[in-house]
């Protein structure tokens, strides 16, 4: 079948077709929910299968993908396109990445990697490198070779597949900007200065260029660039979370069972959406949860409403399903998203993360302590758990109006600047003006004797300050 552009096809119904080619060629239930949550979108904007390239270049722009920068989107409507091409005769209308697009890949040098430092008696100077040695300040080391090293000690070293994939993420703009590793500040600099984003994004960027570079150049006996450079913490930030009466309207909205002990467990638990979409059937008990987390396994507690809403979910395996498998973080923040925008939250990134903040606020605000919340979020510093102190807005405002300085100074203020109110008077006298009785002597108080009580025995220690004081015991 050949289509035209007078003859049209519906767009969700390709997409059907294209998931059902994908599950009989045994792609994984993730890949296959990848490319489901993108074209949904797609089908969603398109109700009728585009067959122009402006289209398409529209809706790339629309996801943030320029010519000089093909991502994900772009390969996954390439796919889907090329099926269509294939098995029903539409001529794709998918851009191909053009002369701007993404610089070809840098190819590493075909030398090894030398991993054995040869020793020159006469570099052996006080005030050289680590352990006496001389330190470089050049080298032809490729940066993508030096990532992959790093990559590989962080693996060995006991790192989570999740901190890798961060890792290796955070640091490919800088090798896709720089090929060969660069020694120097000024490149260095240069990299963070074409950065875009909010500050806590470079910052991290930052964080990982900092780690990559104390292992690079001390695995290679380089010169650490970063350790001229100086960069500024960004400043913290209000964050906004949701009231109490907004949470309210979330946990009464209707929904599936699912949906409702997923809302119900995010606000009560606090854990991350990861998290969520990796529990278990096997790790849910009527008094508590077990989390695999980024610092490893704890124990959440949860109430017994929300073990009524979770044990009927599954019998064995994921606890939360989607269409095609366990739940996914995408298809996750798709729901908690929609449900936040029913309840008219705005101001805020909309997404699952949201409610864990906002749990872990009104939590403090109706009593909790600071160390149980940092049981429950998982955090390993204290220090991180306080920031949400800092963010108990409401709170603060109540002790505010409680106190109501202002209105205490302003009333004070008008009952002693005023000449018709008279200064109050102490009992017993008639008039400001009647002078005050002479004050009393009282003699002086007897010196208490301290008392120090051991196994039944009181131990008297002397009296006053006296340092000599003799012991009496008295059984």
């Amino acid at each position: 079948m050949t289509l035209t552009a007078e003859k049209t096809i519906s767009t969700s119904e390709a997409l059907s077709r294209f998931l059902k080619h994908c599950e009989e060629k045994g792609l994984s239930p993730a890949t296959r929910e990848t490319y489901a949550s993108t074209l949904r979108y797609f089908a969603k904007e398109y109700p009728d299968l585009p067959l122009d390239t402006p289209t398409i270049e529209k809706f790339l722009r629309v996801r943030h993908e320029t010519p000089a920068h093909r991502g994900p989107v772009h390969k996954r409507l390439q796919t889907f396109y090329t099926y269509l091409q294939e098995n029903e005769g539409v001529q794709s209308p998918v851009p191909p990445k053009g002369k701007t697009g993404r610089p070809p890949k840098y190819k590493p040098a075909q030398h090894p990697i030398q991993t054995e430092i040869v020793v020159n008696p006469n570099d052996l100077t006080p005030k050289s490198g680590q352990g006496g040695l001389s330190v470089s300040n050049s080298t032809s080391l490729s940066t993508q070779e030096a990532i992959e090293e790093f990559l590989h000690s962080r693996k060995a070293a006991g790192c989570t597949p999740k901190s890798i994939d961060d890792y290796r993420r955070g640091l490919k703009p800088f090798a896709g900007r720089n090929p060969v590793l660069p020694l120097t500040p000024e490149a260095v600099e240069d990299y963070l200065s074409s950065l875009e984003g909010v500050a806590e994004t470079q910052w991290s960027y930052w964080t990982f260029l900092r780690i990559f570079y104390r292992f690079v150049c001390a695995r290679h006996n380089l010169v650490n660039p970063c350790l001229a450079i100086k960069r500024r913490r960004p400043l913290p930030k209000v964050r906004k979370t949701l009231t109490a009466g907004q949470l309210s309207k979330l946990l009464a909205l209707p929904g599936t069972p699912q949906e409702k002990a997923i809302v119900q467990l995010l606000v009560e638990s606090k854990i991350r959406a990861g998290e969520l979409c990796h529990l278990d059937r096997d790790d849910v008990f009527p008094d508590h949860i077990v989390v695999r987390g980024k610092e490893g396994e704890r124990i959440v507690p949860i109430s017994p409403a929300t073990y009524e809403l979770l044990s009927p979910l599954a019998k064995s395996g994921a606890l939360f399903h989607s269409r095609i498998g366990r739940l996914s973080v995408a298809v996750l923040y798709s729901i908690i998203r929609g449900k936040l925008k029913s309840i008219g939250a705005t101001g805020m990134k909309l997404g699952p993360h949201i409610l864990r903040h906002s749990g872990a606020v009104q939590y403090l605000m109706f009593g909790g302590d600071t160390e149980s919340l940092r049981q429950q979020l998982g955090h390993t510093k204290l220090e991180t758990t306080q920031i949400y102190a800092r963010m108990s807005s409401e709170e603060v405002k109540r002790r505010f109006t409680e106190v109501n300085v202002l209105g205490k100074l302003l009333h004070n203020g008008e009952a002693t600047s005023s000449p018709s109110v008279a200064p109050p008077t102490s009992p017993g006298r008639t008039s400001a003006t009647e002078p005050a009785p002479a004050p009393v002597k009282t003699p002086p108080k007897e010196p208490q004797v301290r008392v120090k009580t051991f196994d039944g025995v009181v131990i008297h220690q002397g009296v006053g300050k006296r340092k000599d004081a003799q012991l009496a015991l008295e059984v």
